[in-house]
């Protein structure tokens, strides 16, 4: 799989932003993953569809399940957070392997728990690769998205729901366009552990 710049600039800047939010001696980090039902929508006309995934984001040009991990910090009592979601998908038919991978980085703000449930927005940027018989694709996404947290007992996970908006740029290999943009709308149901 290759890296190009673009790829190189997300990854950087989520690190950067995860090493400045873990700088402070206490916050909270969490790991969780996701199941979502998404809409894709293409952007200049065509038939939408549906997909099924567990994962964290809408690059998905087939629906096929795609494992992710969700890593997010926390500075202790404070409402913002960044987080990492990597999902990998690898298939090997025939002697042909296909991949699928992702890299999201989002912001997250928190609002003020009351109970056991609290609310967010969230929103950040996204790479996603796709490579075939030998061939590797990549585009840019963004977006964002309104959700719950149902907090377990003694706060040490939540059950998480979200509604989210997503716009895949043009799947490109060498400046050529593989796959226009499309629009993704998304519920996703998850969960996440906390120390």
């Amino acid at each position: 799989m290759r890296i190009h710049v673009s790829h190189l600039r997300t990854v950087l800047l989520a690190s950067l932003l995860t090493s400045v939010l873990a700088s402070p001696p206490a916050r909270a980090w969490s790991v969780g993953t996701d199941f979502s039902v998404a809409n894709l929508i293409p952007q200049h006309g065509g038939n939408s569809a549906t997909s099924i995934q567990i994962g964290s984001g809408p690059g998905l040009l087939v629906p096929i399940l795609q494992p992710a991990l969700r890593v997010a910090v926390t500075p202790e009592g404070c409402p913002h957070e960044v987080a990492l979601s990597a999902g990998l998908s690898v298939l090997t038919a025939s002697s042909e392997t296909t991949h699928q991978a992702q890299l999201l980085a989002a912001y997250q703000y928190n609002f003020r728990a009351k109970e056991r449930q609290s609310f967010f927005l969230t929103a950040g940027p996204g790479v996603i690769s796709l490579g075939y018989e030998g061939e590797t694709f990549s585009a840019v996404t963004f977006g964002g998205g309104v959700g719950t947290r149902l907090h377990f007992a003694e706060r040490h996970g939540a059950a998480r729901v979200e509604i989210r908006f997503d716009h895949q740029g043009d799947l490109k290999h060498e400046g050529s366009t593989v796959s226009e943009s499309f629009d993704v709308v998304a519920l996703k149901l998850g969960f996440e552990l906390w120390n």
